[in-house]
């Protein structure tokens, strides 16, 4: 399958759209949903898109994503791959 968009914005869209979909899991699924959305919404707001329902649902789950990163650290600082782990190189 081949798509091609007019523009990187069109292609955030549909990615936006699995990444909306994308299970929670372990801190690094975490972030590989957190992180893209993040930028997507650096992006609208840059470049002054606006779309009523994605405009509406960034917020969310970017707020979601940052909720469930601080739910997964750790009282020494760090962070494992999973909220019950132990910390990563500490």
């Amino acid at each position: 399958l081949v798509r091609v968009s007019p523009s990187i914005a069109s292609s955030m869209f549909s990615a936006l759209k699995y990444l909306a979909g994308y299970p929670y899991g372990c801190v690094e699924q975490t972030m590989s949903r957190f992180l893209p959305t993040v930028i997507v919404a650096k992006a609208f707001k840059e470049f002054d898109i606006y779309d009523p329902k994605l405009n509406k649902e960034l917020p969310k789950m970017v707020q979601k994503g940052l909720d469930r990163l601080y739910d997964f650290h750790h009282s020494d600082g760090g962070w494992g791959w999973w909220k019950e782990r132990k910390s990563i190189g500490l």
